[in-house]
């Protein structure tokens, strides 16, 4: 019969490691940016991809159009967010 201490099992031992920066795209960084004069900010992009599914759905949800959806749908919001 196996002694006591044999059968304890312990979790394995792991480095405390700090979790790994997320770089900033310089786009993201300047859409975040604060403008000057009271200007609006860019449409977010859960903006753009919710306008752009809309695009999608009432043009009959057709494949291989996500770019051209996803352009329309930044055109629209930047035009519904004047600067």
């Amino acid at each position: 019969m196996p002694s006591p201490k044999a059968r304890q099992k312990t979790a394995p031992r792991t480095k405390d490691v700090a979790p790994k920066a997320v770089k900033a795209t310089p786009a993201a960084a300047r859409a975040a940016a604060p403008k000057p004069n009271g200007a609006s900010r860019r449409p977010t992009t859960d903006q753009v991809a919710r306008r752009a599914y809309e695009i999608w759905e009432a043009e009959g949800r057709p494949g291989g159009r996500e770019r051209e959806h996803w352009v329309r749908a930044e055109a629209d919001l930047d035009s519904s967010h004047p600067d």
